[in-house]
């Protein structure tokens, strides 16, 4: 099971990778959907990754995650849509003036820090429910699934139609 998402969120990484690789100026600015462009996408997608990141490094740290670069009214285990609009308002205000190839460079290193940190996460800590408070009922395999998921199904159709 996490060999498989693993092997899955690698080819996720290679082919946004490629995608964001193959955009020109004019493409990295070309306005997607709801007026948010690749650029905007960009810094979205990395903005939800720290917040893995944050989870994983605490799973196999045995700590609670560091969600501090995150304004203190997130709820990271919130999925009212309403709060999770707000999160993404934020993202896109806090990230509007950074270059694309910080967003870029940013975005890389974190989704290979995600893959990295899943392989190193022991199969009892993986599956075990309840184990992590703060993950309430999920388990590190949600949060790698969950990694997976907003790429592949809730973004990438975003980006598709673009090519």
């Amino acid at each position: 099971m996490k060999e498989e998402i693993i092997m899955k969120l690698e080819k996720e990484f290679h082919r946004w990778d490629k995608y964001w690789l193959s955009l020109n100026e004019t493409g990295k600015s070309k306005t997607l959907y709801a007026n948010r462009t690749n650029k905007d996408e960009l810094a979205h997608l990395w903005e939800w990754q720290r917040m893995a990141v944050a989870r994983l490094e605490a799973a196999l740290q045995n700590t609670e995650p560091d969600f501090s670069y995150w304004p203190d009214w997130v709820n990271p285990l919130s999925e009212d849509p309403t709060h999770i609009d707000n999160i993404n308002e934020w993202i896109f205000k806090t990230n509007k003036s950074k270059s694309w190839d910080e967003l870029y460079s940013l975005w890389k290193e974190n989704f290979l820090k995600v893959i990295e940190l899943g392989r190193k996460i022991s199969e009892a800590k993986y599956q075990t429910k309840g184990l992590f408070p703060w993950l309430g009922d999920y388990t590190v395999h949600d949060v790698l699934l969950g990694s997976y998921n907003h790429y592949h199904e809730e973004h990438w159709p975003n980006v598709e139609g673009q090519k």
